[in-house]
């Protein structure tokens, strides 16, 4: 055997078996190389397409949100009718009854437009302020005993509330309506409250259940044709007012439907406080401007003289550029209109019209309130209310 040339193949062997590993390693970093510009590329050209996309989209917000002018009013001068026919004088008897002496901070959260995040928002500033002082964050604020009621027929945030504490009410009168039964004594009704132990021990209830629409209708009704015997616009307020009431809380939330019914008039009469909320597109800040004309006649009319706007509260914000300019075109828009109106002036001054906190648009959130409460669910659903909640509490002062 020759071992020499053995060897000699062997070595041959070797090298051949290096330099293809070599250039198997050459082609392997030059491939990752070449795919990762390659990748590069692509990624920065659809950032490109998108930034362009965006571009676009925000010059046709541009173009849509060129102000479309408000209905025109009636030939006679007067209010739409949605909002005559609740403008009858309150008798001297009452008028008393509208001032502020005596009143548990009230806050309304109200707008003639649905879809808006008005229940969203209702039920998590419950939350937040009777449970603040139990997270870390908001340690150093006080729990306040709240009471929220749901004027809403639908009674979305009732199901929400309840479905986030396992409560259900004890008796049939455990809703709504009775606030507006002169035949129960006020001791009565506030027995008949929901209390929400457990999760949110501090927060009480009056739940809406369909049929309350009815009753609005009927109660209506008969107070236009003088058979009610009393002022249906003033029959929470009495209910606040009353010692029972005044004694058992420090705030009052009400979260109302989107129209100009029997409850919704008696909670803009009732509340101390307004907020509207909206989303920035511009037939929702439309809706928003024209239900601020709406409340400015009420008030003006002495029916709730002493009513002030917190402000507007834009909801289901978006981070992209253009949902970014949609916003502060939003903005722009609400606080011209206060600035050029003389009549939205007795609510509140321009500058101030929109809140610096928004509630934006979040999967999480929708997720969280499907199953219960964005509040108590997560760190990140509490932070966005906590800022809410702490500008409204700071305007409400």
């Amino acid at each position: 055997m020759n071992w020499r040339a053995l060897i000699s193949d062997i070595n041959l062997v070797w090298t051949t078996m290096g330099l293809t590993a070599a250039g198997l390693a050459t082609a392997f970093v030059v491939g990752r190389w070449w795919g990762s510009q390659t990748l590069k590329k692509l990624v920065s050209e659809k950032n490109q397409a998108l930034a362009e996309k965006d571009r676009e989209i925000a010059e046709l917000n541009r173009r849509v949100r060129e102000r479309v002018p408000d209905p025109p009013a009636s030939p006679d001068g007067l209010p739409p009718e949605s909002v005559q026919v609740w403008l009858k004088p309150i008798a001297p008897a009452d008028s008393e009854l509208t001032g502020l002496q005596g009143r548990v901070p009230t806050l309304v959260i109200a707008n003639l437009k649905g879809g808006v995040a008005k229940t969203m928002v209702a039920a998590n500033l419950s939350a937040y302020f009777s449970k603040r002082a139990n997270y870390r964050r908001t340690a150093h604020l006080l729990n306040k005993r709240v009471l929220l009621i749901d004027l809403d027929y639908q009674g979305s945030v009732s199901g929400m509330i309840m479905t986030a504490t396992g409560a259900v009410p004890e008796h049939p009168n455990c809703q709504v309506k009775t606030l507006f039964d002169p035949a129960f004594s006020d001791d009565d009704v506030l027995n008949y409250r929901v209390r929400l132990a457990g999760a949110l021990p501090a927060l009480s209830l009056y739940p809406a259940t369909y049929g309350f629409d009815d009753l609005e209708t009927r109660e209506q009704f008969r107070w236009l044709a003088g058979q009610t015997g009393d002022d249906v616009r003033l029959r929470l307020l009495k209910r606040l007012r009353s010692p029972a009431f005044r004694s058992q809380f420090d705030l009052v939330i009400i979260d109302t439907g989107p129209r100009l019914t029997t409850g919704s008039v008696a909670a803009l009469t009732a509340a101390t406080h307004l907020l509207i909320p909206t989303s920035a597109s511009r037939r929702d800040t439309e809706a928003a401007e024209r239900f601020m004309r709406r409340v400015s006649v009420l008030k003006r009319s002495g029916l709730c003289p002493n009513l002030k706007l917190v402000g507007v509260l834009t909801t289901l914000t978006k981070g992209s550029a253009s949902g970014v300019a949609l916003a502060e075109s939003a903005r722009g828009s609400i606080q011209a209109a206060v600035a050029n109106d003389p009549d939205l002036g007795v609510l509140i001054e321009a500058p101030a019209v929109v809140l610096h906190a928004e509630l934006p648009q979040s999967l999480p959130i929708v997720n969280e309130a499907e199953q219960g409460l964005p509040y108590l669910a997560s760190t990140s659903s509490r932070t966005i209310f906590n800022k809410i909640g702490a500008e409204i509490e700071q305007r409400m002062s």
